[in-house]
């Protein structure tokens, strides 16, 4: 997942400075399941940071979890992911929120190029007995985009659902599993009747969890059904993001389906190779522009995105 934003002066600034980027290990290390998001409620500085990068060949997406801020600063918002290269961002959904909130954030944004996404996720929704939890959002969704006009209206869903968080994962795999994937198919049939791209959220590890009695794996399966995937490539090296999501890269090339390569700035407690919290936004930046020189020449379907937008308002550059 860029614009041209940055001005020539920087661009240079960047190119003398910059260094060459180390390699870590190729194994697929699984990053601990249990760790969750959290969203800042920090006070967002109309600021522009990403300043020295030189990146602008796919464009950007990321998370908005903080609902409150498209209440409280939305054309701050809009104007930090206009100059800096954000072309999409995932809203996450209070439904306790007035409806005219989000048609002027997403009036907003339509404007400035930005696509909305409806965003929320439980990991008790890939379950048929909690299908009622989830149809409440899907369909909270239908009926705003059917009250608002084309520019006021959300393009997708997308679900940040995990299901190894259930514990259902480690006792029965097989049946979780299933149950994971027909809620992949049940979104596919949903935004097709309704006319919405559907979006998910995966960890780079699903490729290592084979279907039962079937000849493809859980992250080929998600990536044939739905029409955007992100995968959490929660790693902080370029070489080590471009290594495990090589098979996912191969999969959107053969179901013609956009991979987003998405990468991680919270100040997790899972280790520091995850997040480039430590390590700073240019840094950050300079890992992306090295992933994207490895695959623009092969692959034309992916872009990026960085989770989330409140800890990247606040994070070094």
């Amino acid at each position: 997942m860029f614009k041209k934003f940055f001005s020539f002066c920087l661009a240079s600034l960047f190119l003398v400075s910059s260094l060459a980027t180390p390699a870590i290990a190729k194994s697929k290390v699984k990053a601990n399941p249990n760790n969750k998001k959290s969203a800042s409620i920090k006070t967002i500085e109309n600021k522009k940071i990403l300043s020295s990068a030189v990146y602008n060949t796919k464009g950007n997406g990321t998370w908005l979890w903080n609902t409150r801020k498209i209440v409280e600063s939305p054309n701050s918002i809009i104007k930090f992911l206009n100059e800096n290269g954000f072309n999409e961002v995932y809203l996450q959904i209070d439904q306790g929120i007035d409806a005219k909130y989000y048609s002027y954030f997403i009036k907003s944004a339509s404007s400035n190029s930005i696509k909305v996404y409806a965003l929320e996720g439980n990991p008790n929704w890939i379950l048929k007995s909690n299908r009622r939890q989830l149809d409440s959002f899907l369909n909270w969704v239908v009926k705003y985009n059917l009250s608002k006009s084309q520019d006021e209206r959300f393009l997708g869903i997308h679900l940040d659902v995990e299901p190894y968080l259930l514990s259902i994962w480690q006792t029965n795999k097989n049946r979780a599993i299933a149950e994971y994937m027909d809620y992949i198919a049940y979104l596919k049939a949903f935004g097709a009747k309704n006319g919405l791209k559907i979006a998910v959220d995966i960890p780079f590890w699903f490729d290592e969890i084979n279907i039962p009695k079937q000849k493809i794996n859980l992250a080929e399966y998600v990536i044939s059904q739905v029409d955007s995937i992100n995968i959490m490539a929660y790693r902080d090296r370029a070489q080590s993001i471009i290594d495990i999501v090589k098979n996912e890269m191969v999969y959107g090339k053969k179901y013609n389906k956009n991979i987003v390569i998405s990468v991680e700035t919270g100040n997790t407690s899972e280790g520091e190779n995850i997040t480039f919290y430590q390590e700073g936004l240019d840094f950050m930046w300079n890992e992306l522009n090295n992933v994207n020189e490895y695959y623009k020449n092969s692959y034309n379907n992916y872009s990026f995105a960085v989770h989330y937008l409140e800890n990247i308002m606040e994070m070094k550059k």
